[in-house]
């Protein structure tokens, strides 16, 4: 691959620890300072939005992704060249997963309720004093299980949920707050 140059490896689901690395070359003279970043076992992911890099955090649907969070990034994976010549690569974010699960028990401002858990397949969730706008599942390996999008519900009923073992689920609500709840299924 040439300097400048850009390949495309599409969507793909990452879990990682957000880490802070140096930026790479871009500009002449390079620029010195950090850019954050999704650090997997091997590779180091700049984080993106609207294929815009940060130095410190980004903001996603009302929460902050910043320094020592562990997340799960669905987005597309570029991989660029430097003007060193050097290859680094970058996750434009779609969705985000955070891992420190905010249990809704800690949650009591929202008054949601999630129900039942364990579950065998069907669930339902009720919101009190906000609005569902989206919800998402997805498995403990990054797979995206389920998906819907709501015109500000105020209960929703998910039935025939295939999935087996632990499921993290996201709801995304009206006041710009997102709520995620590990979820067994049996």
């Amino acid at each position: 691959m040439l300097m400048g140059q850009t390949f495309c490896n599409g969507t793909d689901t990452l879990t990682g620890k957000v880490v802070s690395i140096n930026n790479p070359c871009t500009t002449d003279p390079c620029l010195p300072g950090g850019v954050i970043a999704l650090q997997t076992d091997s590779i180091s992911y700049i984080l993106t939005i609207n294929h815009e890099w940060n130095i410190d955090s980004f903001n996603v649907d009302g929460r902050y992704i910043k320094i020592d969070d562990s997340i799960q990034v669905i987005g597309i994976i570029y991989e660029k060249v430097d003007l060193k010549d050097k290859i680094y690569y970058e996750i434009e974010i779609e969705e985000v997963f955070f891992f420190d699960i905010t249990t809704i028990e800690n949650n009591k401002t929202s008054k949601i309720e999630i129900f039942p858990n364990p579950s065998d397949g069907i669930i339902k969730i009720t919101a009190q004093e906000k609005r569902i706008v989206k919800i998402t599942i997805i498995n403990m390996e990054g797979k995206l299980i389920f998906s819907s999008k709501y015109p500000y519900s105020e209960s929703v009923y998910i039935e025939n949920i295939k999935e087996k073992g632990m499921v993290i689920l996201k709801l995304d609500l009206n006041s710009n707050e997102s709520v995620t709840q590990k979820i067994l299924l049996k």
